[in-house]
């Protein structure tokens, strides 16, 4: 299965809605952090990441499991208060 956020395989890890949520409220943006590919970048609309964040926090993206690569795990590893696994499902 390839990665939510940069279409990578294989995924590594599957990250929980409110692990998700709470990364991005602490500030995780794949877009500042270079995670989310230029091609797919440049198909987005100016206020894209916006839209994004809100989704993952409230929206239809807040209910569902992330599949994750190593490169974006890693990233997102900054903004999770991590106690051992329970940000995997």
């Amino acid at each position: 299965m390839p990665c939510d956020i940069c279409s990578a395989s294989p995924s590594e890890s599957v990250i929980t809605p409110a692990a998700m949520s709470g990364a991005v409220k602490k500030g995780f943006n794949p877009f500042s952090l270079g995670l989310v590919p230029p091609a797919l970048t440049r198909l987005a609309t100016p206020d894209y990441p916006a839209k994004w964040e809100h989704q993952t926090i409230d929206g239809i993206l807040s209910h569902s499991d992330w599949t994750l690569c190593e490169a974006c795990t890693e990233g997102l590893n900054r903004f999770l208060n991590i106690r051992g696994r329970d940000h995997l499902v």
